[in-house]
């Protein structure tokens, strides 16, 4: 019986040592996953969203630009991540800090922000001169020559589509005319 003890005594002080050791591990986790946000993606993502101002405004046209995002895009949080992140080296690390980026950014902003600052950054192909577009308001300049403000819903719609596959899909092409067809029930609310 006294073995019973000493080995029910063992097994406890190793359980003990265990969860001292994991609660050790998730604060180390912890600690480094806020560093990286406040040294990392917090300067990145507050140089995002002042250039994104323009796009997080209520005006009818903004606020209809960014919901046909939403709904047409979806949740790519992924794209998003790859839009607002400044390129990384291609080596397997750059997919763990994708998976952070992407964690702090669902968990501190919400869908207009996140879509505000893809529409201000994100490349839209390029122009008739070759040089490449970037940003909704350049694109809209650019590609359809108007400002954004005064884009139809048929052309903000076009450069949601756009987004998906840039140089495939150019302005004016029988290819975005038909990729765009199936969302411009969007056009209709």
């Amino acid at each position: 019986m006294e073995w019973l003890l000493g080995s029910l005594r063992l097994l406890g002080a190793v359980l003990i040592w265990g969860f001292h050791q994991m609660a050790a591990l998730i604060c180390a986790v912890y600690l480094c996953m806020t560093a990286y946000y406040w040294l990392e993606i917090r300067p990145v993502v507050q140089t995002s969203l002042a250039s994104a101002q323009p796009y997080l405004s209520d005006e009818p046209v903004m606020k209809a630009l960014r919901e046909t995002a939403i709904k047409i895009t979806g949740n790519s949080l992924g794209y998003i991540v790859r839009v607002i992140k400044p390129p990384a080296k291609k080596h397997l690390y750059r997919h763990l800090e994708a998976v952070v980026w992407t964690y702090w950014l669902s968990a501190l902003y919400d869908d207009d922000s996140l879509y505000s600052m893809t529409l201000a950054k994100a490349y839209f192909g390029q122009d008739a001169q070759g040089n490449a577009v970037y940003g909704a308001r350049e694109a809209a300049e650019k590609l359809f020559h108007t400002t954004l403000e005064k884009t139809s819903c048929e052309q903000q719609v076009q450069m949601v589509v756009m987004l998906k596959a840039p140089s495939l899909y150019k302005p004016g092409s029988e290819r975005l005319v038909k990729g765009s067809q199936r969302f411009m029930s969007l056009c209709a609310l």
